[in-house]
């Protein structure tokens, strides 16, 4: 677009823009998903304002970041397989995160102490990735 003429940032506003509006249509459709089809509490019981708020933030700070990482990344494979290393560490680190979460709150509820490994947690509390919270830090 440089070679046509057009200024750089009018390029990026575009493009901002655009891909804004594509995220508002997927929150929308979101949301009314977890609204009327599964009525889910958190769309059920929060104020309308504060959904809108979280959910603009949200769109802001995904897009600013794929801004940010477009401007190392410059090959599709090379984002595909960084992608797919930060994805299974962050399952990876997920899965430890609540697995010392259920540990603590295991040990506080039987009144045990949290170092003595031999007598807690007869087996391993969190066998499943947490893939939620893996798609949230995505």
């Amino acid at each position: 677009m440089k070679m046509n003429g057009m200024e750089m940032w009018k390029y990026w506003v575009t493009n901002y823009i655009f891909d804004f509006g594509i995220y508002v249509i997927m929150a929308i459709i979101f949301f009314l998903f977890g609204y009327f089809v599964i009525d889910i509490t958190y769309f059920t019981k929060t104020t309308w304002v504060l959904q809108i708020i979280i959910f603009t933030g949200w769109g802001f700070s995904q897009i600013g970041l794929a801004f940010f990482w477009s401007a190392f990344i410059q090959k599709a494979k090379t984002a595909s397989s960084n992608s797919f290393y930060v994805c299974t560490l962050l399952i990876i680190f997920s899965s430890w995160i609540c697995h010392c979460n259920v540990h603590y709150h295991y040990c506080v509820q039987f009144q045990r102490d949290p170092l003595d490994q031999d007598r807690n947690l007869p087996i391993r509390s969190e066998p499943i990735p947490r893939f939620c919270f893996l798609q949230s830090c995505l």
